[in-house]
This record gives structure tokens, sequence and C-alpha cells, in this order.
């Protein structure tokens, strides 16, 4: 409420400011008064304006105006030109045109979530939500292609602006003792299963002064820890773990959620005594099905089920 106030108070002085900056106060010598003079419509008047009173100080004289507009002139004159190297441009282009692909990727996302109805109570059009008041598990991937991104980004934008995984895709970050970081990885749903290996590789020196990251994963808690996972990976040090999305911990592909998308949350845990940087290396490899592979997807599909019934039978 505070914030508030001083926020209206500053805003309104801003404005006051602005308006009377409109004014000049010339000196006529023959009459030894004072007029007003308003340089947007060139009226004058020796009546001071409501807006200046008790405002002395902040209204100009030509003198004035005139030494206020030449410090902004030499103050823009004075600053130098930035000088781009190509790299930097090019950063800074693919920047602009992520930034504008998000934007149209969020304006399609809006115009297909919401429909244009007419509302017979106030007799105007209005807008629906029309998706679904629950989530399903297929809420988690968001885009039809192999994507990985933060959870900082999530809450900012969404999934959709993940970075797409090329082969042995690097992101970093540090990781706080008993802090979590977590990473989203999205796989398009297709009829060959998939590899997916993640490695996380800490700094030596910050192993060497007691820094540690433990990985914890799991398809549907979307922030797995301890105690909230499938699976583990907590050896001292470098961290691997290979994954084939045929595993029980996967969606099946005819279960609800597990048609269009894999999901695989990560979470890498600071296990050390001080602040631990680490790389983070996801790939995913296309599988071949090969008999082998279909048998065991087949295998473990029916463990997948037998769980599930057992559960149930247990509520």
């Amino acid at each position: 409420m505070v914030q508030r106030a001083f926020r209206r108070k500053k805003g309104f002085q801003n404005l006051l400011q602005m308006c009377r900056a409109v004014y000049e106060r010339i000196y006529d010598p023959e009459q030894d008064m004072y007029y007003y003079h308003n340089t947007r419509t060139k009226e004058t008047t020796w009546e001071k304006p409501l807006l200046l009173r008790g405002a002395e100080s902040d209204v100009f004289t030509p003198r004035t105006r005139q030494k206020k507009l030449q410090s902004l002139i030499s103050a823009t004159a004075s600053r130098k030109s930035l000088q781009w190297t190509e790299e930097e441009a090019a950063t800074r282009l693919q920047g602009l045109y992520r930034a504008k692909k998000a934007k149209e990727e969020l304006g399609t996302r809006l115009m297909l979530r919401f429909k244009q109805a007419f509302d017979p109570i106030y007799s105007h059009g209005a807008f629906g939500d029309i998706s679904p008041l629950e989530s399903s598990a297929d809420s988690e991937c968001e885009v039809d292609e192999i994507q990985l991104a933060s959870d900082g980004a999530i809450a900012q934008w969404g999934l959709a602006l993940g970075t797409r995984v090329a082969p042995n895709m690097t992101v970093n970050g540090t990781v706080t003792p008993d802090g979590y970081n977590f990473y989203h990885l999205c796989v398009g749903r297709h009829e060959h299963e998939h590899l997916i290996t993640v490695e996380l590789l800490c700094n030596n020196d910050d192993v060497s002064e007691g820094g540690n990251a433990n990985l914890y994963l799991s398809s549907e808690v979307k922030y797995p820890g301890m105690g909230h996972s499938t699976w583990i990976a907590q050896r001292p040090g470098n961290e691997l773990i290979k994954l084939f999305t045929y595993l029980d911990g996967f969606p099946r592909k005819d279960a609800e959620g597990g048609r269009r998308w894999i999901a695989l949350h990560i979470g890498v845990y600071g296990a050390g005594d001080v602040d631990t940087s680490y790389n983070l290396v996801v790939s995913v490899t296309d599988l071949p099905n090969t008999p082998d592979i279909i048998s065991r997807q087949e295998y473990y599909s029916q463990q997948h089920n037998q769980a599930r019934k057992q559960t149930l039978r247990r509520a």
C-alpha cells in the first residue's frame, strides 16, 4: 500500500513537471511584470496558469530553456555509437527472431484456447476458455518436437521457448546446498521408442572444495526430489543415467497422457557443502523397431498394468 501511494505521488509529480515544461516565464520591462507564454499554443497571459501555482523554479525562461536543450544535444552527440561484431550482431538478431516467433506462438495458442461467442445477458460478444478445467499428463509437453527447458523459462513463457535437443545438448548451471534446479524434457510420441541419456558433470574445483550434485528423474512427478522420483543417481561427483522409454516409469502408448508425448522431468540436487557448478548433457536417440525391443515393450507394459491394478485395489 505504501509503495503504491509513493508510485502514485511520483507519477503525478512527473506529469506535473511535463505540463509545466510547456510554459515560459518572460519578463516585460515596460510593464515591470512577468507574463507566461505557452510554447505549444503560442498563447500568452498575464495570469499565472493553474498548473504553475507554487512552481516558480519549475518554469523555464527562454534562456534556461535554450541551455536545457543545448545540454541534451551535447549529451546525445557525445554518446558513442555501438560497434557490433558479427557474432554479437548474429546473437542479437537471433534473439529478436526467437522473441518474434514466441509472440506468434503465443497468439496462436490464445486463438486455439479462446472462442468468441455471443453473451445473451449483456448482448455483446465474449470470449470463452475452451480448454479443459483439469490438465492431463500431456500438458507437461507443449510442442511436437524434442525440447529441453529450465524451470525458470517455463515459469515465464512455457515450454515452447525450450531449446531443440541436438546430440549431446549441454546446459550449465549452479546449484546451492540442499537446493534444486529443475529441467523438463519433452519428446513427441512416435512408433519407435527412444534412448534418453542424462549426464551430470560437476565442476572439479567445486568438488574438491566439498561440492556435489545428484540426479532425480521422473516422468510423472514434475518436480522430482528425495522421496518423489522414479530414477536416482547419487554417486559422488559425476552422474550418468540411460533410460529407455519403454521402461515402466514412462507412460504407455495406449494410456491417457502417453499417446502424444513423453515427458522426463530432471531435478539436480545440491548434495555438497558449497555451491556446485555443473554441465547437464542430454541426448535423445531413436531406437529401431526390432523384435527384441517390441518384446520388451510388451513385458514392461504388462508390468505397468499389473502395478496399476494393485494400486487401484489398495485404494
